[in-house]
């Protein structure tokens, strides 16, 4: 059993992804979630059971399938980090729970195009050459 004053519906969840910027397909996103407790104050650890999911919604052939598989990362702090890299364009949901109940405005409409910025200069990604173009270290939307 696993006691914790976290109280989900007051988690938030944070990110460019989230602010409806939209995020490269095919490059490594990552999203963070900050929990409070019943309260509203900060958590200052970790330890809840935090599960994310996305899902493919308006994704041309891959509409209505699950997505590529979220990596969550429990930073010891109170907030949790995120990842995962679209497969395809269109529109993804991402849901996110603790305790599984869901988190503040889960889930989330998240959009992935072939287009991206990085260092003010545009790219177009191909599905050819997205995933050399660069290394996903390189790229992250946080």
């Amino acid at each position: 059993m696993t006691i914790s004053k976290t109280f989900p519906a007051l988690c938030v969840a944070a990110g460019a992804a989230l602010r409806g910027q939209p995020v490269p397909a095919h490059l490594h996103t990552a999203v963070t979630v900050t929990t409070v407790d019943y309260h509203g104050n900060p958590r200052t650890g970790g330890g809840d059971p935090l599960s994310a999911q996305l899902q493919c919604i308006g994704a041309g052939d891959k509409a209505g399938g699950d997505g590529p598989p979220v990596t969550v990362r429990d930073n010891d702090d109170g907030t949790y980090t995120l990842e995962f890299t679209p497969t395809a364009t269109g529109t993804h949901q991402l849901s996110v729970w603790i305790f599984d109940r869901p988190v503040k405005d889960s889930p989330f409409d998240i959009q992935a195009t072939m287009t991206f910025y990085y260092r003010r200069q545009k790219y177009q990604l191909s599905p050819m050459d997205s995933r050399a173009m660069l290394p996903h270290s390189h790229v992250s939307y946080l």
